[in-house]
């Protein structure tokens, strides 16, 4: 089933937002007017020359009406830059606004068991399964925003001049991290793209651009399974060829031949649903970094949604790193009343 909205995106709030000279004084969350105030700003800057936002004085938006003037954080990551949030929940931005976001389209919590079926239950005949990932770049700032919703989501930033503390009003062009729709919004664009690519006749599509790119660490396949893999597909089914999707994450799941025509209709299907116009200072849709890394290349073993899958011997597996962080957790815990 598709969830495609149509348009841009609007909000409706139930209440309007607290007095904005209140809001303004307490200023953006600590982790971005202190920890990381240079970051955000520049980070801000990228997204702007991007399209995504729009950055104004708060002289020039005081007047505005619909202003809750959200407070930026930025949220540190492992092994990765730190990750910019607006708290859309300090002044009830997101308890104001009415329920009209798509919530069936949020499918991604049962996503690890639905691949794990796909890859139990395939043909032996047609050898082990492999596996490739396609993320997304700039992934919520691809769905577009009424200008009556950027009001609506305003955020507070630190200011960029030293000698003028007032904070910067940032207004979102694009879905924001940190609103509570933003998920089933954008689940409902990449539930479709997932939906359409499972559905469309594989090989009716041209080569994608990107395509050439995506094999970039080929290793030898497999044509057999591992003698104890557990295998419980019936031998009258069709090669397996099937994507699937974790928010942003799209995993794509085929037997050979059929890998290439999989991953290239679901190239096409991203650039039909989420097409830029033209010119754009937009990066391309599919993340280069993650291609770059070997994560759209096909292989008996990847990393998805936090597990090491292994289909040449049918095992599933936690990294080292998570595997320690839980023996440190128990062992915590062990002798806590």
């Amino acid at each position: 089933m598709s969830w495609l909205p149509r348009g841009f995106l609007h909000i409706s709030l139930m209440t309007p937002g607290p007095c904005r000279d209140s809001v303004l004084q307490r200023g953006p969350h600590k982790s971005a007017a202190e920890e990381f105030s240079k970051f955000i700003v520049e980070d801000m800057f990228d997204y702007v020359q991007m399209g995504y936002w729009v950055v104004l004085p708060y002289a020039s938006v005081r007047h505005l009406p619909n202003l809750p003037l959200a407070p930026a954080g930025v949220v540190p990551q492992r092994e990765r830059r730190p990750r910019p949030i607006i708290d859309y929940s300090f002044y009830n931005t997101n308890a104001a606004c009415l329920p009209y976001a798509p919530l069936q389209a949020m499918q991604f919590g049962t996503a690890l068991p639905r691949l794990l079926e796909r890859l139990v239950y395939c043909n032996r005949a047609y050898g082990p399964p492999i596996m490739a990932k396609i993320d997304l770049a700039d992934g919520y700032y691809r769905v577009p925003l009424s200008s009556a919703a950027a009001l609506a989501l305003a955020v507070l930033l630190p200011s960029d001049l030293p000698h003028d503390p007032t904070p910067l009003v940032a207004l979102p062009l694009a879905l924001p991290m940190g609103w509570a729709h933003s998920p089933p919004y954008f689940c409902a664009f990449t539930e479709t793209v997932t939906d359409l690519t499972n559905q469309a006749t594989l090989s009716l599509h041209p080569e994608n651009l990107l395509l050439k790119h995506t094999q970039c660490t080929l290793e030898p396949m497999a044509t057999d399974f591992h003698p104890t893999a557990v295998i419980l597909g019936e031998d009258n089914i069709p090669p397996l060829t099937h994507a699937d999707i974790y928010i942003d994450d799209f995993m794509l799941m085929a037997q050979c031949p059929y890998q290439m025509p999989l991953l290239n209709t679901l190239l096409n299907t991203l650039d039909r649903v989420f097409h830029d116009p033209a010119p754009t200072n937009h990066r391309q849709i599919v993340s280069a970094s993650k291609l770059n890394k070997g994560d759209a290349t096909f292989s008996t073993q990847k990393r998805i949604l936090g597990w090491d899958i292994d289909t040449y011997f049918m095992t599933l597996s936690l990294p080292a790193h998570r595997l320690e962080g839980m023996s440190e957790l128990i062992h915590s815990i062990l002798h806590r009343k």
